[in-house]
């Protein structure tokens, strides 16, 4: 007849308990994972978020900025007109408001003149 050995009855626990113990480290770690990815997540949203605010608050600043250009030797206003306009917009719309920013009478311009570009809306 089979008489259970003390041993046999400690070590089918141990085993056991070393088997939940497992499962148990094995959630801990999965729940780890779980947090560090979602604190990557969070991350790297918040980083685009701030760098999509700063690009459109660069872009509202330069847009309402006038810029300073020096007229070169054979440029015109009305090429100068033309390489800020807006696709569509009226490029004698363009020069007038240009003249009108440095003040010029005609569109006669000379080499190393200072110009305003009034800023495009």
């Amino acid at each position: 007849m089979y008489q259970p050995n003390a041993f046999h009855d400690v070590s089918s626990w141990t085993a056991q308990h070393k088997s939940n113990r497992d499962a148990v480290s094995r959630r801990k770690i999965a729940a780890r994972i779980l947090i560090l990815f979602a604190l990557a997540a969070a991350s790297f949203l918040c980083g685009t978020l701030v760098q999509v605010n700063a690009s459109e608050e660069k872009a509202a600043a330069t847009a309402a900025e006038p810029r300073k250009i020096y007229v070169e030797h054979g440029d015109t206003l009305w090429e100068i007109a033309k390489e800020i306009a807006r696709p569509g917009e009226d490029i004698r719309k363009v020069v007038y408001d240009i003249q009108k920013a440095n003040g010029l009478k005609n569109a006669y311009l000379r080499e190393g003149q200072e110009l305003v570009l009034p800023p495009r809306p």
